[in-house]
């Protein structure tokens, strides 16, 4: 994701979901090369690095209608 930029949730829960699947695999996942504005939306709304989250897990349905 060399100098990637998202611009909105759609991004960042595009890349949870690519997360997950491949966690669900079993493959260890890192995100790197992101610019400063893509890691600052990530670190706020993305859910793959959240610790209380099981690995693979995914957002409910409560979450995304609360625009998370």
């Amino acid at each position: 994701m060399t100098d990637a930029h998202l611009w909105d949730l759609t991004g960042a829960g595009a890349v949870d979901k690519v997360v997950f699947r491949y966690r669900r695999q079993g493959a260890e996942v890192n995100l790197i090369g992101m610019n400063e504005a893509t890691r600052t939306l990530i670190a706020r709304v993305g859910q793959h690095d959240k610790t209380h989250l099981p690995q693979g897990g995914s957002r409910t349905s409560a979450q995304t209608s609360a625009g998370h």
